[in-house]
């Protein structure tokens, strides 16, 4: 873990994909909020570095900038904004969304495996 204006955050919770990239480094996160003029840069302090939050670029089907994290102990979207904080299109949720449930699933694949392997260890 860095300080704030260090360098890359801890693991994304989710690796992404062509059309989802995590955003592990403070420099990134920084250039994503001037890029997309929103304020996801604030999230830094909140608890981008605790692992809390993890910020994600959308490249399409429209641009815009991701938050997931937890929410009452699950995994959750926070947060989905287009350029200057607009709402997006009902495609782009649903995309995300998509995204979100099958990264949550494999997730979850994930640890059970890991859990199971652990017993035979």
């Amino acid at each position: 873990m860095n300080k704030i204006g260090g360098g890359s955050f801890p693991g994304p919770a989710s690796n992404g994909s062509e059309d989802i990239v995590p955003i592990t480094d403070y420099h990134v996160l920084v250039q994503e909020g001037k890029d997309q003029h929103n304020c996801v840069a604030s999230y830094m302090e909140r608890s981008v570095e605790l692992a809390e939050i993890y910020i994600y670029k959308v490249l399409a089907p429209e641009r815009c900038t991701l938050a997931i994290g937890t929410r009452r102990w699950k995994w959750a979207i926070l947060d989905l904004k287009g350029r200057y904080n607009r709402i997006t299109s009902e495609e782009t949720r649903r995309s995300v969304e998509e995204w979100f449930l099958h990264a949550r699933a494999c997730k979850k694949e994930r640890l059970r495996l890991q859990k199971s392997a652990s017993t035979y260890l």
